[in-house]
């Protein structure tokens, strides 16, 4: 599940800024960033937190830059922001702060530098005991033209949902309907649900409801698969996996949901970046092995997405920057 974490300050300034400024060498830009963001396997990566000193009165805070992603060789093909939120008072946040502050200024070029590499920039709405997906249950008029706002102003590709508390399923399909509807075809919508509800059936972890129903009720024929939730990044830490977390707990989760008949190419596994979950987590180079093993195992990989940038590598000795991660990660998706 994703935590809410409290550094996290991840709000964008609604800026005209031009991405002309930051400077980029197109050697160093991503080859499979710039054809990757539509096919398989993706190589994804959450930004839980941006911030190493929060913003406040007398102090702009001190920033995690994106840029390394793009200027080095990593691979990455989205980038989801962490996380969107409405609020009664009309007012938007993304991780915590306004995204009308000016303490986020320097935000939005990189975001446009992301996604002229090709990469995919998305913003994740929920996470652990966020009430939001109820509060859009229970008053939709209010809380989604918010988020709809949100989303355009920021000039975001997609929108990630991680529903972690029990919400019907008509007003999940009801809240997909619109934003597909809204953003049209090209837009990326994804759900986050921990991996055992898409094999076991509803969990009260991942909203409740039958993932597969969702699923066969959400379509759209002018989407390419015809369905309006592109793939998921289906939780394989903090318990979403049964078993010890181990990678061939992990390998053998996967195959389920494949065999509970969803197409590989729509499932993502989120890992974790760093030992905040001590057994699901693994060095860089046993989540190397068990991903070589799952692009072999399974031909139509979805990929990986890491939970998340800012501590990755962490615990990890053979990795010095965090975008080594991701580019490591690359490495055993794309050989």
């Amino acid at each position: 599940m994703h935590f809410k974490l409290p550094l996290l300050v991840t709000s964008l300034f609604a800026s005209a800024i031009t991405a002309a400024s930051i400077p980029t060498s197109d050697s160093s830009l991503s080859s499979r960033a710039t054809n990757a963001s539509s096919t398989v396997p993706r190589n994804g990566v959450y930004v839980g937190q941006i911030w190493g000193q929060q913003p406040n009165k007398t102090s702009n805070g001190t920033h995690i830059e994106l840029l390394p992603l793009i200027q080095n060789n990593s691979t990455v093909t989205h980038v989801i922001l962490f996380g969107l939120a409405a609020f009664a008072d009309n007012t938007t946040e993304l991780g915590g702060v306004d995204i009308s502050s000016p303490n986020y200024a320097w935000l939005p070029p990189q975001i446009k530098a992301l996604q002229c590499a090709g990469v995919k920039v998305m913003a994740s709405i929920g996470g652990a005991g966020n009430r939001i997906f109820q509060k859009l249950d229970q008053d939709f008029n209010t809380y989604y033209p918010l988020l709809r706002t949100a989303t355009k102003t920021l000039a975001l590709d997609g929108l990630d949902l991680d529903i972690e508390v029990p919400v019907p399923l008509n007003s999940t399909l009801h809240l997909l309907r619109s934003f597909n509807a809204d953003f049209g075809p090209n837009f990326t919508l994804t759900l986050a649900p921990v991996s055992q509800a898409l094999y076991l059936g509803p969990d009260p972890l991942a909203g409740g409801f039958s993932y597969h129903k969702l699923d066969s009720l959400a379509t759209d024929a002018t989407k390419p698969s015809g369905k309006i939730i592109d793939f998921f990044n289906a939780q394989f830490y903090s318990g979403g996996t049964p078993g010890n977390g181990s990678a061939a707990a992990q390998i053998q989760a996967y195959g389920e949901i494949v065999k509970a008949g969803w197409d590989a190419n729509r499932v993502s596994m989120a890992l974790a970046t760093y030992n905040f979950d001590r057994e699901s987590w693994r060095t860089i180079a046993g989540y190397e092995e068990e991903v070589k093993s799952l692009v072999e195992r399974f031909p139509s990989f979805g990929g990986v997405t890491g939970w998340e940038y800012w501590n990755a590598g962490l615990n990890d000795n053979a990795v010095e920057e965090r975008w080594e991660w991701v580019r490591d990660i690359g490495r055993a998706l794309y050989g």
